[in-house]
């Protein structure tokens, strides 16, 4: 059970660059989000190199209240449903998640 101020989910096969974590709360502290989101790439199998989720270089530089992110979902610009409809890659003030629950496998 999460104890702290903030929560991050981080898959098995989740590969992080060192800074990450103080990345997303240097945005945090600045933007007073409850969910930081960031950028992600993810490797395809038999493919060569990573595949950058989203390209416009500016596009996370912007807050956005609850409604236009839900806008953005249901819109799927950019490929963006994917990205908002999981847990991982993102910061989150942790009581977000007091009343969430996970199935246990």
């Amino acid at each position: 059970m999460a104890t702290g101020e903030y929560v991050v989910f981080v898959d098995h096969d989740d590969r992080l660059e060192p800074t990450s974590f103080a990345q997303l709360m240097a945005l945090q502290e600045r933007t007073q989000a409850e969910i930081v989101m960031a950028n992600f790439f993810f490797y395809v199998e038999g493919e060569a190199g990573f595949q950058v989720a989203f390209s416009k270089d500016d596009y996370f530089e912007q807050v956005y209240t609850p409604t236009e992110w839900l806008a953005m979902e249901y819109k799927r610009d950019f490929g963006i449903s994917e990205c908002f409809s999981v847990p991982w890659g993102k910061l989150y003030r942790r009581q977000l998640w007091d009343d969430v629950a996970f199935p246990v496998d």
